[in-house]
């Protein structure tokens, strides 16, 4: 026993040794707990879960399939506000359904995984590659932040960005950093024993590229973690008919929750209308927004895939929202076999059949749908320990072929449940104009040449903004003063003011008039004193 006990303590002390660089990563041992994970073996060697904790969001990330994970003691494993105690969701993974051979197969990570870590090698056409040892220290989950640009020797993952697995590079050949921090891995689904376990299929043959990115910011995008997906079929099989789906278990605090969607945001949401044992009378929110879904052949479209549009092509949105309860009634219980994970990608309850709005009568594929701030339409009931599956489909995933999703965790938190809501569906706006810029949403300023300490020029509010908003900046004398507004590419687009003031702080309200929807800067120049910002405008 002392000599077990020896080891185990020289695996920890290594550990700890190992990953001591990275301020966000806290690598800790996986062990069981509540809720079936003690009872849903995974059998995967090579399991690396560090506690990444990029913005005010705490959370657990596996190598995996698995991207919210629980805590050592098998409670819930998203922290927030991090460092808090209170946790807004308990677990989640990627899901990929599909027909390969003619048979329902799926790849899958829930509480348990049908995923291992690792890249696939030695695949060609009609020829299935070979899954590397997810034993291999390789296959861990990178993080790089900020700080590493310049300080690169200080941490190790950054150093041994693993580019030959497929890690991305930015365009100078460093570590692509999007974001403030960002988590890389690499996992395939090759594992026969992990599908036998848990849905019962057999492997889609996928391996399966994650990039986790987030912002430390004050406001709303601290409170977002932002997952892409990149599906690879290295199976030497065609798989047809298949859906992307994000599975979650969130429990914001006591877990007596409710769900909901909203179809043209293509968000799934949680919240509450009661106050919570944990978080008191202004529980918060929290989504999953699809920003990019799987492309699928359309004629005259252009999909958005990897920052570059793609002509004859379309992105799907969510298609289908499914709630169901682990013990609950039989049809809306949780799957225990591939088919029947299946049957909820589509948007049908496990049998296949179909899911009826009780407010209209009607066949749908969206749980829920209504409008809960307004109180109309289809709306959860009682509250209680919900799960839900957000999917987009179907689509093509021929062999050798690859298809990407984007999705957002997004948590917010207002003076009330509802009012949780409203503000989660706003921010889930500000997400979708961050993606369509490519992420350009911090905030620029030019060093500012050398002048008297009052001036100022402070970010304009609101922002983003429709259709009017205020622009406040401050001079300690009389100034010739020039504000204006400039696109993505430097051209002039507008001009707020040209004139001269005295000393003192002035607000200026702008209308912009034939500017369309997208990220734009001002720049405010008065004398010797030049300084831009950026804002982002909503149509």
């Amino acid at each position: 026993m002392k000599k077990s006990f020896g080891i185990w303590a020289a695996a920890l002390i290594f550990l700890s040794m190992l990953f001591a660089n990275n301020p966000r990563a806290i690598p800790l041992m996986m062990t069981s707990g509540d809720k079936g994970w003690r009872n849903r073996p995974t059998d995967v060697f090579g399991i690396h879960r560090p506690f990444w904790t990029p913005n005010r969001i705490g959370n657990y990330l596996t190598n995996n399939g698995q991207f919210v994970v629980p805590n050592p003691a098998g409670r819930a494993g998203m922290e927030w506000p991090v460092g808090s105690g209170k946790t807004v969701a308990f677990a989640s993974g990627i899901w990929l359904g599909g027909i390969k051979n003619g048979e329902i197969t799926s790849a899958v990570g829930e509480y348990a995984t049908e995923f291992q870590p690792g890249a696939v090698t030695g695949h060609s056409s009609g020829v299935a590659g070979t899954p590397a040892n997810p034993e291999n220290s390789r296959f861990k989950v990178y993080m790089i932040n900020d700080v590493d640009v310049a300080n690169p020797s200080g941490n190790p993952d950054y150093l041994n960005w693993p580019v030959v697995d497929g890690a991305p590079l930015n365009a100078n050949n460093k570590p692509h950093l999007l974001g403030t921090s960002t988590a890389w891995a690499v996992f395939n689904d090759f594992n026969e024993a992990l599908h036998t376990r848990l849905f019962k299929t057999k492997p889609l043959g996928v391996e399966v590229q994650m990039t986790a990115w987030a912002f430390d910011r004050a406001d709303a995008f601290g409170d977002m973690m932002f997952f892409k997906y990149k599906f690879i079929n290295k199976s030497g099989k065609n798989i047809s008919n298949a859906y992307a789906a994000f599975w979650a278990d969130f429990d914001i605090g006591d877990a007596r929750d409710l769900v909901g969607c909203d179809t043209t945001l293509s968000l799934a949401y949680q919240y509450k209308k009661q106050s919570d044992a944990i978080y008191g009378a202004n529980p918060p929110a929290i989504g999953y927004n699809l920003l990019q879904g799987p492309i699928v052949p359309s004629p005259g479209g252009g999909a958005n895939v990897a920052g570059r549009k793609v002509f004859g092509f379309k992105n799907l949105p969510m298609t289908a929202f499914d709630k169901f309860i682990c013990g609950g009634p039989p049809p809306f219980s949780c799957p225990n076999t591939g088919v029947e994970a299946y049957q909820y990608m589509q948007g049908f309850n496990k049998f296949g059949q179909a899911i009826i709005d009780s407010t209209t009568g009607q066949t749908t594929r969206f749980w829920h749908p209504g409008d809960p701030v307004a109180g109309s339409g289809w709306l959860d009931g009682r509250p209680g320990d919900r799960h839900f599956l957000m999917s987009s489909g179907p689509f093509a995933l021929a062999d050798g072929d690859t298809q990407e999703v984007v999705g957002a965790i997004i948590i917010a938190q207002g003076a009330t449940g509802l009012e949780s809501v409203k503000l989660l569906k706003q921010n889930v706006a500000l997400a979708q104009m961050a993606y369509q810029n490519q992420w350009l949403i911090t905030e620029v300023q030019e060093k500012p040449i050398r002048g008297p300490a009052a001036y100022a020029l402070k970010q304009n509010y609101p922002n983003p903004f429709n259709p009017a908003t205020t622009f406040e900046f401050t001079i300690p004398r009389e100034e010739w003063v020039s504000l204006k507004i400039y696109n993505m590419l430097g051209e002039e687009m507008a001009t707020v003011v040209e004139k001269k003031f005295s000393t003192g702080r002035y607000q200026v309200n702008w209308e912009p008039a034939g500017l369309t929807t997208g990220l734009y800067f001002y720049r405010l120049q008065a004398g010797d004193f030049v300084q831009t910002k950026k804002f982002t405008l909503l149509r």
